[in-house]
């Protein structure tokens, strides 16, 4: 589920290899593109096994080869030896060993027993698959359906959702987590205080949705939104960060990957509507403090309101 967006990250980020911004980018890029794609391939009702597998032969060989000198001559991996504060290394180390904790545990979830996760978004899920797409009476956004629908049509299993439903629900958990933990650090001129606030963010994270609310097996789409949400306001602070330091074309860049995450939202759950204003409030409010670009902004709503 990271192909399609590893390859178009690939293509249109000009910057070094670092695994996290890696996930993070091809997270967002995967969401936006896998809904244009299930979407076009239901309306046109080619929306089969045969399909799905040659797009994904195609995605591998696409990916193999935009990505072809880090399979041969390695990927770029932290230096902890040269970041210079020293608060800074311990934070990433500290960092790193929660993340891969966290994700251990994320990981450890086998089964849901949430009664819309079973019910509803495994059924809509099948419906999909049976390219069929659902109108339901609450007006549910079907991207976590669609995403579901994809494991099934791939696999040829139909309704296998305590396999295919639980990866893709980790899948969400995974990105958040890196994201609070490793994006606010990355190239700032004060890594250290950055690192601590990413660091307690994550903890905080961990356990505001998965520890002391049981998410781990209740499987609502709760966690996948709130996510994306979380992302999408971290880039814009990680923007915010960047105009701090006069670094306004890795700022334009946070901003526009923000405004993906704040409209891929609106289609997970009817929560991301409520964020488009919120995030409309916090583009403006950089646009008057910092002069962004006026071509930024009217890309940045484009992409949100798509």
């Amino acid at each position: 589920v990271l192909l399609p967006g590893a390859i178009l990250q690939k293509i249109f980020i000009k910057e070094k290899f670092v695994i996290s911004s890696f996930v993070i980018y091809s997270f967002i890029f995967s969401l936006c593109f896998n809904f244009v794609l299930i979407s076009f391939l239901i309306l046109t009702r080619i929306y089969t096994q045969n399909i799905v597998v040659s797009i994904l032969f195609i995605e591998w060989i696409v990916f193999l080869y935009v990505f072809r000198n880090e399979i041969i001559y390695g990927i770029h991996t932290p230096k902890i030896t040269q970041i210079q504060d020293n608060n800074a290394k311990i934070y990433f180390i500290l960092g790193t060993l929660i993340s891969l904790y966290m994700l251990n545990n994320i990981l450890k979830v086998d089964i849901f027993y949430g009664w819309d996760a079973v019910v509803s978004w495994n059924r809509w899920a099948t419906e999909l698959a049976s390219m069929d797409f659902v109108l339901n009476d609450g007006g549910y956004p079907q991207l976590y359906p669609m995403l579901i629908s994809l494991g099934y049509v791939a696999s040829g299993k139909m309704s296998s959702f305590q396999g295919i439903g639980v990866a893709i629900w980790q899948y969400f958990a995974f990105a958040g987590i890196v994201c609070s933990v490793f994006l606010l650090p990355k190239d700032s001129k004060d890594m250290a205080k950055w690192s601590a606030f990413g660091l307690i963010l994550g903890v905080i994270t961990y356990l505001a949705f998965f520890s002391l609310t049981n998410q781990f097996f209740v499987g609502y789409v709760d966690m996948p939104v709130s996510m994306i949400i979380l992302m999408s306001s971290l880039l814009i602070l990680k923007a915010s960060i960047c105009l701090d330091e006069n670094d306004k074309q890795n700022a334009y860049k946070y901003l526009i990957l923000s405004a993906f995450c704040a409209g891929i939202s609106c289609q997970i759950k009817q929560a991301g509507l409520f964020y488009i204003a919120v995030y409309a409030i916090c583009l403006f409010y950089l646009y008057f403090k910092y002069k962004i670009s006026n071509k930024i902004l009217l890309l940045c709503i484009f992409i949100a309101a798509l």
